[in-house]
């Protein structure tokens, strides 16, 4: 990193734990891009519980609660989903539940009434002199006007980078007169977290692992999870040997007490890492069935195919980046979920073969983002010393 006259500080906003096994890979991607540019010390990140690192301790950034008012030079929006809303019917938080909620991440009482002070005077809680959206993904807006959807986005529009991950989420900018350049998910710059050279699996494996997600946002999404779940049990009954999983404990937990008779496999950030927790589904399932978005790509860096269940949007998003190795379950019947695993399962080495080479494209494409990315940082830095 070069020596700069004045040292710049950079924060990090994402929907990080950890925890959330694509959220932190998400995060770990982006701290690798911003440490070519920035002392460690002098990055932050927002996250939900700063005393639980897990294995991003690693990084020896400053991790602050993610409601906390923050004053920083650039501010990066690192990737993932962070601008959307579903149908579904939100419970209300009361008082004590939000102040219980901010106080486990470890803001005082006095920060806590800054926080509330700032709301109600409708200032924003993060000064920044320049902002950066790493390939995020927008939407659904499933209730939202278009006229509205200005305003949910507004953050995002108002970055002096701004990139998204998907041709859905560009449409979703132009139906208002805006635009971005367009990428692929981050995940791709498979160097920035996963360092093992790719060894094809010399037998083809019959397991089968299903990637649930517990869902309450939308009816759709509720049937979709019901379904996979139906199917999941239909193969078990079969003979099959299914296995289920989960990238995100703490947000699964009703789903994983529900289907305890299932033996789980659950990603744990302080016990694990990415890398081996990707090794392990790789060695012991040919191939998986998905309802979470980087439960299929994570995996795919390994040969690993997937059924890949439409349980919102981006899901169908992430089957058009990988067209060739992964196969497409609308989910609104279990029957053509068993259908589309059983061909995986008799294709897995084909599939394998050819979900490699769509990896590699989308390898290529975050490469190019990785390029301007970090072409726009050194300027920025330059203009703001």
């Amino acid at each position: 990193m070069p020596s700069n006259r004045k040292p710049l500080k950079a924060y990090i906003r994402g929907a990080y734990g950890p925890g959330n096994l694509g959220d932190d890979v998400l995060l770990e991607v982006c701290l690798n891009i911003l440490t070519k540019h920035f002392k460690e010390k002098d990055i932050s990140v927002g996250i939900k519980q700063p005393q639980k690192t897990g294995y991003l301790k690693k990084f020896k950034c400053q991790y602050l609660p993610i409601s906390a008012p923050i004053d920083t030079d650039i501010l990066f929006f690192g990737g993932g989903g962070q601008f959307f809303e579903f149908n579904g019917v939100k419970a209300q938080k009361t008082f004590k539940q939000k102040y219980n909620s901010a106080r486990s991440q470890g803001l005082t009482p006095l920060e806590i009434f800054k926080i509330y002070v700032l709301r109600a005077l409708k200032v924003k809680n993060i000064k920044f002199r320049k902002s950066a959206a790493l390939c995020l993904g927008l939407g659904p807006f499933e209730t939202t006007p278009e006229t509205k959807i200005v305003e949910k986005i507004q953050p995002f529009l108002e970055c002096d980078f701004k990139s998204v991950r998907d041709q859905e989420s560009l449409e979703i900018l132009e139906k208002i007169n805006k635009t971005s350049a367009i990428y692929t998910d981050p995940t791709f710059l498979v160097n920035h977290w996963y360092t093992q050279p790719y060894l094809p699996k010399e037998t083809a494996t019959e397991s089968i692992g299903f990637i649930l997600r517990d869902w309450t946002l939308n009816d759709h999404g509720s049937n979709v999870l019901a379904n996979t779940v139906k199917a999941a049990r239909t193969l078990l009954s079969q003979g099959r040997t299914v296995k289920l999983i989960s990238l995100y404990y703490e947000y699964d937990k009703k789903t994983i007490e529900r289907n305890r008779d299932f033996e789980w496999i659950i990603w744990n950030p302080h016990s694990d890492t990415p890398e081996s927790f990707v090794n392990k589904l790789r060695e012991e399932f040919g191939i998986l069935v998905s309802t979470r978005a980087h439960g299929v790509l994570l995996p795919s860096h390994v040969g690993l195919p997937s059924v890949v269940i439409g349980i919102e949007p981006k899901l169908k998003n992430i089957h058009t980046l990988l067209p060739n190795g992964t196969l497409y379950s609308d989910g609104l019947c279990s029957d053509d979920i068993i259908s589309k695993t059983l061909n995986g399962l008799k294709e897995q080495k084909e599939l394998s073969q050819k979900l490699l080479a769509d990896t590699q494209k989308q390898t290529a494409i975050a490469n190019n983002f990785l390029k301007d990315i970090d072409t726009w940082i050194a300027k920025s830095i330059q203009a703001l010393q």
